[in-house]
């Protein structure tokens, strides 16, 4: 799903075609909409820090589960995943503000 999501956004942003634009409603509990491609090099990055906080957030973000059906998928109790969900939200969030474009 992340990839389906990431080549929509650079397919939009190339405008090669004059097609509607198809809004994607890109949030991250209830933040403001993100860009697809920054959250997918951002993860990126924070795959290389720390692959299970990346794949929790895919399984988050792009499959829709809860902390609980996270946890089971990664074999930690839910406590354990809602530490690892806010830790990794957390350093989205900086990732996306600080993003390495902004220079």
């Amino acid at each position: 799903m992340r990839n389906i999501l990431v080549d929509r956004a650079r397919a939009a942003q190339r405008d090669k075609r004059r097609h509607a634009k198809v809004e994607l409603n890109s949030r991250i509990e209830g933040e403001q909409p993100v860009d697809l491609i920054e959250l997918n090099t951002a993860l990126i990055r924070l795959a290389a820090i720390d692959g299970e906080l990346a794949s929790l957030v895919e399984m988050r973000y792009f499959g829709g589960l809860t902390l609980a059906e996270a946890g089971v998928a990664m074999g930690v109790s839910e406590v354990t995943a809602k530490r690892r969900w806010v830790v990794a939200r957390a350093w989205l969030a900086d990732a996306l503000a600080n993003s390495l474009g902004d220079d």
